[in-house]
């Protein structure tokens, strides 16, 4: 097994080389470009073209992409890669995540169907939230998911990343909030970090949502964990607020999810993980793509803080 290399789009001949290495393109094949695919928060994401066709090709680095200062645990795409695998084996998921090509455990290496060049769902932040057809699919992929009857070992040890996560969602931002606020958080925290519950998406927001010629898409299960149903759900529910529904959305998100087949959830836990994400979104290193003005902000940190002490 060789060594990783940490490539870069400017790799073209070397991604070449290795993709032809690993079969990935015929002996008589060539790469003809390599181009950023977006913004990867988390990974590297490339888009390679070949004659007649393209596909997305993902790295895991030893740091978070967009914040090279922080480590992270290259074996996340491992854990990314299970996530891909069992959604395709489930018929009523599958066609909601696009495919997994290949996997490559030596260089961290994902190749991922490419869905073209349609953008997230970024752009609601800037509307007033989701249309009813995509939000319907979100929440059918949400409890269908959940729905998934998987031992704990259908994932790789993903222990390293949970415990980033939580130190970035649970912890760090609240550094500056008072004592009461950041108890509850770290309450909630715990109950993220006992890895217990049903397969999650863990970062299910409109990065995360693409819209294609045949509906919404989901990607980037990169922090997926086992895990209570309401964490999905609070996050969903933290940006619909942020891109216009009212403060009541967890209780709706959840209602919606219980008539989609979802199974019963705590509505008051899914408004606390939805205070958790905006504050996180508002005080963390992630924050929102969308520039607030000092009134808009003030009333979302204290929906924020109203929304975790529910």
């Amino acid at each position: 097994m060789t060594a990783p290399i940490w490539l870069t789009a400017a790799d073209t001949a070397l991604i070449g080389d290795r993709l032809c290495a690993l079969g990935w393109l015929a002996p008589d094949e060539a790469l003809t470009d390599v181009a950023s695919a977006g913004d990867g928060n988390l990974n590297l994401v490339l888009r390679v073209f070949a004659i007649g066709r393209s596909a997305i090709l993902k790295q895991a680095r030893p740091w978070v992409e967009k914040y090279p200062t922080i480590a992270a645990p290259v074996e996340r795409s491992a854990v990314e890669a299970s996530f891909y695998q069992l959604v395709r084996a489930a018929p009523a998921l599958r066609t909601f995540m696009p495919q997994l090509l290949g996997v490559d455990p030596a260089w961290h290496l994902l190749l991922m169907e490419d869905l073209g060049e349609q953008a997230d769902a970024a752009a609601l932040y800037h509307r007033a939230s989701t249309d009813a057809a995509a939000r319907t699919q979100l929440i059918a992929f949400l409890a269908g998911l959940h729905a998934l009857d998987l031992p704990l070992a259908a994932l790789p040890d993903n222990r390293a990343m949970l415990e980033l996560n939580h130190a970035h969602i649970f912890t760090l931002p609240f550094a500056g909030a008072d004592s009461d606020l950041a108890a509850t958080a770290a309450r909630l925290g715990q109950r993220y970090l006992l890895g217990a519950g049903p397969l999650l998406h863990g970062d299910f927001f409109p990065g995360a949502w693409v819209y294609g010629d045949d509906g919404v898409k989901v990607i980037d299960p990169e922090f997926c964990l086992f895990g209570p149903p309401e964490f999905d759900l609070g996050v969903m529910a933290a940006h619909l607020i942020v891109s216009g529904d009212p403060p009541e959305a967890p209780d709706h998100l959840g209602a919606a999810y219980q008539s989609a087949g979802g199974g019963a959830v705590d509505s008051a836990l899914i408004r606390r993980f939805a205070g958790i994400e905006l504050w996180r979104r508002l005080f963390g290193v992630a924050p929102l793509p969308v520039v607030l003005d000092h009134r808009r902000k003030d009333a979302l940190i204290a929906l924020a803080a109203g929304l975790i002490r529910a």
